[in-house]
């Protein structure tokens, strides 16, 4: 029976659930590491352990077929975690370069991870052999609306922040492709869609599920998602009621 795990500091990689749960039928856990939240806040060495350990837990419980690292920073930053069976997410910047008739796009990303070279390593070896200008900008205000719940209870509080932390760079550099380089920020696509709906933000969800499907064994004849945090599980069970997505949360 197939099995994916799933995890990130918060909530965020909720966001590729539904997507894996397309393309494959398997048993789905999915561990937010609240207590380690936000990623893009520490060291490279704080990462590290924080996400070694999140891997090791998964491991030992639940001994899955591949384990999603479904956060940006860390698959940049520590790649050494990653492996055969251990993969990350990446910006699909490839993709938004191709999507813009502008050839102008920006990469969203976490404060750690927007200007670290191996972000702009990355934006290069994507944007080879294309004329494009990438702009990258630390959406970690954007962040905390989805780890908060606020893209659910406060959407005209996120708008507004949406606008002030993006308008004056979008229309400055001519963007009209974005890459969600958090897992958090797909959450927030409907209100992004709306506020700039002359851009097109995409989301690398699809082929993370596409991966983690190769790599998942036999189809589950039913299928399950169950939900482990570090942290606050009272809390999360609650958020994950106001998303439409009620679950026991357990802590581990």
């Amino acid at each position: 029976m197939g099995r994916i795990a799933v995890f990130d500091s918060g909530l965020g990689s909720l966001s590729l659930i539904r997507p894996i749960q397309k393309a494959v039928r398997a048993d789905i856990v999915y561990l937010a590491d609240r207590r380690s939240y936000p990623y893009g806040s520490k060291t490279r060495q704080e990462l590290g352990r924080a996400v070694g350990a999140s891997i090791a837990t998964l491991q030992e419980m639940f001994a899955p077929d591949v384990i999603v690292v479904g956060s940006n920073t860390p698959s940049l930053l520590v790649p050494g975690v990653l492996g055969r069976r251990v993969i990350g997410v990446l910006p699909p910047v490839r993709k938004a370069a191709r999507i813009s008739k502008t050839r102008s796009i920006a990469v969203l990303a976490t404060r750690s991870a927007a200007h670290s070279p191996e972000m702009k390593r990355h934006i290069r070896e994507q944007t080879a052999g294309l004329r494009c200008r990438v702009v990258r900008i630390d959406a970690s205000g954007l962040v905390d609306l989805a780890e908060t719940g606020k893209f659910v209870t406060r959407r005209a509080q996120c708008a507004r922040v949406i606008r002030d932390t993006l308008a004056a760079t979008f229309e400055r550099n001519s963007v009209d492709a974005a890459t969600l380089s958090s897992t958090h920020l797909p959450l927030l696509l409907p209100i992004l869609a709306d506020v700039f709906d002359g851009v097109t933000f995409v989301d690398p969800a699809r082929e993370v599920a596409a991966r983690a499907a190769r790599l998942a064994g036999p189809p589950a004849k039913r299928p399950r998602l169950r939900v482990y945090t570090t942290g606050g599980a009272a809390v999360l069970q609650r958020q994950l009621a106001r998303m439409g997505m009620p679950r026991k949360v357990t802590k581990v």
